[in-house]
């Protein structure tokens, strides 16, 4: 037989070589993965200051802004306010690039915000708590763009321990159950191959998706021009919404932050706002604004309806309607989503969670393959060296 499969056995050594040599790293992100799913729900936990007591209705977005600035003076640069995901979340406004931690990796200040007082009730640089900690270890291993590119190199390693995992356990003969369930009945040595085999095969699907989109966040400038050229988007990739594009002269009295929300609701009335970029000193800066359309597909907590607006005399200064856009283009603007699990609400971002745990079962399921055939062989060795010598002896 293996010898009629040479493609087979082939796969077969580099499935086992380079699961054994990523295998740790790939634990690693898939754990902290995991952890990553649920990073905002985590930090409010373990945090007893994020307390939000919720009433009828939000205090203003100037409100907000004002009690912001006024706690953190001396920010030239703008400022997002993330809004919450449920009634008692916490809204953050988050400085992405604090004078202070200029010499780190993506360290933004998170100031949280309870949204219906406008009171400032903590804050944090990213890569300080224990949660986002986790969440940096998983994005970049804590070691900056260096970092980002292993993750990226141990993303495509298994992607392609995925895919030929499923070729692995794609029967040569005819299917049988054991291809799809396994039991302890035939021995701990066959039950953790079976099950290695058939937990890869069912988790297969979350993982495949998991691995290409999180290679995709890191190569979304390459895959962008790979997609682009196979199927033509009808708006450009980041083309639209870019700070650099909304340039406004100043001309009188400036808009309020609600002014900008109220200007952009104008043209999207059905929408949900859902974040805000409130600009900084620059006078030729513009807001920002964050929308759901209810038809709007995917992504409930990071939607990508977008409105800029000048923020000296309201002019609307650019557009994003992903409503608008073909497939192409919204597939490039929704693998964020699909790494997270938030394609699928609440359902999907449980799956991925749960499937971040499946590289450690094989992992630990394939190392102690290799490691009982391995024994087998250096017994077999000494066996075949002890009748050797014994031979050599009689004669």
């Amino acid at each position: 037989m293996q010898r009629k499969f040479p493609l087979r056995r082939t796969l077969i050594a580099v499935h086992k070589y380079a699961g054994l040599f990523a295998g740790v790293v790939i634990v690693v992100l898939g754990l902290t993965g995991s952890v990553s799913v649920y990073w905002r729900e985590l930090q409010e936990a373990f945090d007893e200051r994020y307390v939000v007591h919720p009433g009828t209705q939000w205090a203003s977005y100037d409100a907000i802004m004002t009690s912001v600035n006024t706690s953190f003076p001396n920010r030239p640069k703008a400022w997002y306010l993330d809004f919450p995901w449920y009634p008692e979340g916490t809204l953050y406004a988050v400085y992405h690039e604090p004078e202070e931690r200029a010499d780190e990796y993506e360290a933004p200040l998170y100031v949280a915000v309870d949204p219906y007082t406008a009171k400032v009730i903590g804050h944090y640089y990213w890569g300080d708590t224990p949660v986002s900690w986790l969440y940096n270890l998983h994005s970049h291993l804590n070691a900056g763009l260096f970092g980002l590119q292993v993750v990226g190199i141990f993303g495509i390693v298994f992607l392609f321990l995925a895919l030929s995992g499923l070729y692995l356990w794609w029967p040569v003969g005819r299917f049988n159950r054991r291809h799809f369930m396994t039991s302890p009945r035939y021995g701990a040595a066959t039950f953790e191959f079976d099950l290695h085999r058939v937990g890869g095969f069912y988790a297969f699907l979350v993982l495949t998706v998991v691995a290409a989109s999180g290679a995709t966040i890191i190569y979304a400038e390459p895959i962008g021009r790979f997609v682009e050229r196979i199927a033509p988007m009808n708006t450009p990739l980041g083309g639209e919404g870019e700070h650099e594009h909304n340039v406004a002269a100043p001309q009188g009295a400036r808009l309020s932050p609600d002014d900008a929300v109220a200007q952009a609701r104008k043209l999207f009335p059905d929408a949900t706002v859902r974040g805000l970029f409130a600009p900084g000193d620059r006078s030729d800066a513009a807001y920002g604004v964050v929308l759901r359309q209810p038809g709007e597909i995917f992504t409930p907590h990071y939607p990508d309806t977008q409105v800029w607006v000048d923020r000296n005399d309201g002019a609307v200064l650019s557009v994003v309607d992903p409503m608008r856009q073909n497939a192409s283009r919204r597939l490039m603007d929704v693998y964020y989503e699909f790494h997270n699990g938030e394609a699928l609400g609440s359902f999907g971002r449980a799956l991925v969670c749960l499937a971040g745990f499946m590289p450690l079962l094989l992992f630990v399921t394939g190392l102690r393959q290799w490691l009982r055939i391995r024994r087998r062989v250096q017994a077999q060795s000494a066996s075949s060296s002890v009748n050797a010598t014994r031979s050599s002896q009689m004669s």
